[in-house]
């Protein structure tokens, strides 16, 4: 079985500003940080398959924005003030 994460180099350090805004200070390789960005974004899935309200507005996508990333990210559902480039490495 292979890992949905294999192509990733689970040793890649993530840089002093990404770990600025992270929540859980033990994650410090793009591998851990995918798994926990995983994480919410089953835990996500799984809180929409209950949502009964109107989903194109706004509004939800910041509410669904901060429920994947709410353990992750400080800035979680929460509009970007700088520009921010995501690498794929």
């Amino acid at each position: 079985m292979s890992n949905i994460f294999e192509a990733d180099d689970s040793s890649i350090p993530l840089s002093e500003e990404e770990k600025q805004d992270l929540k859980q200070k033990w994650v410090t390789v793009r591998q851990e940080l995918n798994e926990l960005e995983a994480r919410g974004i089953f835990e996500a899935q799984v809180w929409l398959l209950k949502y009964k309200k109107e989903v194109l507005n706004v509004s939800f996508l910041q509410k669904l924005h901060k429920k994947i990333f709410a353990n992750v990210w400080k800035w979680a559902g929460k509009f970007r003030v700088t520009e921010k480039t995501i690498s794929m490495l």
